[in-house]
């Protein structure tokens, strides 16, 4: 294969994923964490000068580690343990020769300029590509979908991102971007899961409610509906069986958690939900692109996974709710709106087959 073909790293907060562009799945896909043995003991002889375990390697090890990962809400804050990450990556995941092919890295929105610095330098000098080109997330994600005009709603570990694009460019003025995403849900997952018995506060114990969170829980149309029907009749429990081999059974917990991502507030955040953040973020874009963006929402992100296209229906749900309002001043661009808003969306479950 050619050398001129580049290598791609989409950079996560939770899972690095890295191939080649000419391929149509990732090669690797890496958890971002890194594992220090919490005991001495556990260390071989050729351990000792470099004690670290990295991705799943340490996920598989966790029960004797402490783990961490080099990035928190998308921005990076420990550089030597995501190098090594990188590294690893390269040479054995990927294995090919990274000094001779150029790299397309993704990058959030809002990252602060010096961390694009510090990236640069360490890829440039470190790793010794020989050229290299940022590329926003959601951008990339729209362009996967065969569009170049839609808003992006960008759900992952660390952050979401609502990205109004039209014609390739984005709308800086009408993105968001907030903390609240996948690791948010798993801690609050972790603060509800005492009310059953169940206290998983380590860091290895943190991937247990990572798991629990991914297999059982679910996001409902409506909150106080779901609270009703699960109060009232036992279909909601499930059960998930724990390393030591006990077994935990969860009702509420699975639906309550995912609805941290609406209701922020929920857990102390003072941010929109993000029903919210999209609809703002429509409003906040010129009238006359407003409609193209209305028919053309993408949800993509690992925390847009929940139980297929439910979380697709929310948002539709709650974005009727604001144009119902809205329809009092303008009655006219009813019938309109909502027909756009009926064929606009597409969620991360149409595009799972297809990478």
């Amino acid at each position: 294969m050619s050398s001129d073909v580049p290598i791609v790293l989409d950079n996560g907060t939770g899972t690095i994923k890295a191939g080649l562009a000419s391929e149509c799945v990732p090669r690797a896909c890496v958890p971002n964490i890194i594992g220090r043995p919490r005991y001495f003991n556990m260390l071989t002889q050729h351990q000792l000068l470099d004690p670290i375990f990295l991705g799943s390697e340490a996920l598989q090890k966790r029960g004797g580690m402490t783990l961490s990962s080099p990035m928190f809400s998308s921005l990076v804050f420990d550089w030597d343990s995501l190098i090594c990450l990188w590294d690893y990556i390269f040479k054995q995941e990927l294995q090919v020769d990274i000094e001779s092919r150029p790299l397309l890295i993704t990058e959030t929105l809002f990252n602060p300029k010096r961390d694009k610095e510090t990236m640069a330098s360490i890829l440039f000098e470190q790793f010794n590509v020989p050229a290299l080109y940022v590329a926003y997330q959601p951008i990339l994600a729209l362009y996967a979908s065969a569009r170049t005009t839609g808003i992006v709603v960008d759900c992952g570990e660390g952050s979401t991102c609502v990205t109004p694009i039209y014609d390739t460019y984005y709308v800086q003025k009408a993105a968001y971007r907030q903390n609240v995403a996948g690791n948010a849900v798993t801690e609050y997952l972790k603060r509800l899961l005492p009310d059953i018995g169940c206290r998983l506060f380590t860091s290895a114990e943190h991937q247990i409610v990572r798991d629990i969170k991914e297999k059982l829980c679910y996001v409902c149309e409506n909150y106080e509906e779901e609270l009703y029907s699960a109060h009232n009749s036992g279909n909601l429990a499930a059960s998930y069986q724990l390393p030591d081999g006990q077994k935990i059974t969860l009702t509420t917990e699975r639906f309550r958690a995912p609805e941290l991502l609406f209701s922020s507030a929920m857990n102390g955040y003072e941010c929109s939900g993000i029903h919210q953040a999209v609809w703002d973020s429509i409003q906040n874009c010129t009238p006359s692109i407003r409609r193209d963006m209305l028919g053309n929402i993408l949800l993509t992100g690992g925390s847009t996974m929940f139980r297929g296209e439910q979380l697709a229906h929310c948002i539709n749900y709650d974005i009727r709710i604001f144009l119902e309002r809205q329809s009092c001043e303008s009655q006219n661009m009813w019938p309109l709106y909502v027909s756009e808003l009926e064929d606009g969306f597409q969620g991360t479950g149409s595009f799972t087959e297809h990478g």
